[in-house]
């Protein structure tokens, strides 16, 4: 499966290409708000364009994570929120316009509202093989993509070494991670690493 990354502003963005659908991707995650002439030239240089993007989905409803996503509806690009994510979407829009930012509202008319236990039903018809699981450490509208060949897009799920005790949401999110016997973590920000399972109460990272 192919996969691509783009990073800007210490924040990566993630492409999984359909298998059904010939340079077709699907984004995990969108840029900055105002930053589309910026996002569309990183997609060139990896020799992609805007319009390989069939569909999109946010790890959160952050506008380092999910600022372009108005703009990229706009653009034709099939937009799925998983239902939990719905409320979030004025809270980040509340805060862009208290900002200023230069920004393209999304048009809640026309996303595509998904429950997380149909995700997997979904990605099949893209495509792709995986489902989406809710991770809701960071946010409560935080969720994370998880392949069926071990790979795991996070968004801003927090690093299991770096969880403080008390955290029982973090903890869950990472048991549930381990228990889909994910080897493979693609986060919004910093190195991908390995998650090396030890056992099942306990795991390791390798950058």
């Amino acid at each position: 499966m192919d996969i691509l990354r783009i990073s800007y502003k210490s924040t990566n963005y993630y492409f999984i290409k359909s298998s059904k659908y010939e340079d077709s991707f699907l984004a995990f995650d969108t840029g900055w708000p105002g930053t589309y002439r910026e996002y569309k030239g990183l997609l060139k240089e990896r020799g992609f364009r805007v319009d390989n993007i069939k569909w999109m989905i946010v790890s959160h409803f952050h506008i380092d994570h999910a600022g372009l996503s108005g703009m990229l509806l706009n653009k034709g690009v099939e937009f799925i929120v998983l239902k939990n994510q719905i409320e979030s979407i004025s809270e980040m829009e509340d805060l862009i316009k208290r900002k200023s930012m230069d920004y393209e509202k999304i048009d809640i008319n026309r996303i595509k509202v998904l429950e997380v236990e149909s995700s997997r039903k979904w990605l099949d018809s893209i495509g792709i093989l995986g489902e989406v699981l809710i991770t809701n450490c960071h946010t409560e509208d935080s969720i994370s993509l998880v392949l069926d060949n071990g790979i795991a897009f996070i968004g801003d799920l927090p690093p299991e070494k770096n969880i403080i005790e008390g955290e029982i949401k973090c903890k869950k999110a990472w048991e549930l991670l381990r228990n889909k016997k994910v080897k493979f973590i693609k986060p919004a920000h910093g190195k991908e690493f390995k998650l090396i399972q030890i056992n099942r109460k306990k795991s390791r990272f390798f950058e």
